[in-house]
């Protein structure tokens, strides 16, 4: 007779499983920078949110589906009044020896199903506690399945981290920030093509460049808003974007509010008239 014995099944056996559905109507700020303590599938159905990492944003638009790893260090702001839906599933494998499923892998968007798979899978779990444990059993079930299937899609933490030539153009962005410059300067600076940065940037960072050096002096017009004086124009011209309005335009697509407004409800917020 000959027998098997999976070693790892241990690895595999499920501590924690919840699902929650979250729907916003206004801003909303969550904040993880002492690490997850589960990890989940994440579905965006409705608005945008930001997930805010030391280094860098990924913005989740409708149907983008990720995976987040547990002890994963992040803020996660909705943006603006926009109504804002989404579901997260958390799960944790049980403690063992060695390097667990869902400790070696890195924030990763998954694209190897469709997001209406992905709701339909959602859906039913966050459906089935509803219809007793055959149903739940289902769940567990299907869930391993899922995960069986998304797994060499995720990202291994230890092999595969921000491809090098992004993080030159990070800090390149983060240096001239108050410099005029073009997505060509940056590329040239990181040594490669201006498409074969799109396509970087694109994968990891699930934005463009373009869009990237806006959030940046977005984030950096915050700063100036509330710290100074400078009239909306004075800020534009300072951060060097093109015109006034297309800094307000800008703003107002990264927040969903305009720089005057965000200015005012800072002010009334620390008492600072």
């Amino acid at each position: 007779m000959r027998s098997r014995t999976l070693k790892t099944l241990q690895n595999l056996c499920l501590d924690e499983f919840k699902i929650n559905l979250y729907e916003y109507d206004n801003y909303s700020f969550s904040g993880n920078t002492s690490g997850t303590f589960w990890s989940a599938l994440y579905l965006q159905l409705e608005g945008e949110t930001i997930f805010k990492f030391q280094n860098y944003d990924i913005i989740a638009s409708p149907n983008d589906f990720f995976y987040i790893p547990k002890g994963c260090r992040y803020n996660h702001i909705q943006k603006g009044t926009e109504k804002c839906k989404f579901y997260i599933l958390s799960f944790s494998f049980r403690e063992s020896e060695g390097d667990r499923y869902d400790s070696i892998c890195s924030f990763t968007k998954i694209n190897s199903i469709s997001p209406q798979q992905a709701k339909k899978f959602l859906d039913f779990i966050y459906n089935s506690f509803d219809y007793g444990e055959s149903a739940k059993i289902e769940s567990i079930s299907n869930f391993y399945k899922l995960f069986s299937e998304l797994l060499p899609y995720i990202k291994n933490e230890k092999n595969d981290p921000i491809h090098p030539a992004i993080r030159k153009a990070m800090d390149y962005i983060n240096d001239h920030l108050l410099e005029d410059f073009s997505i060509k300067d940056v590329a040239d600076f990181c040594n490669i093509s201006e498409s074969r940065l799109y396509h970087l940037f694109n994968e990891q960072l699930h934005t463009t460049p373009i869009r990237y050096k806006n959030h940046t002096k977005i984030k950096q017009s915050f700063v100036l808003l509330t710290t100074t004086n400078l009239s909306v124009s004075e800020i534009a011209e300072k951060l060097n974007f093109a015109s006034a309005t297309y800094y307000r335009y800008a703003f107002r697509k990264t927040t969903n509010s305009t720089p005057t407004r965000y200015r005012k409800i800072f002010r009334l917020q620390n008492n600072n008239f």
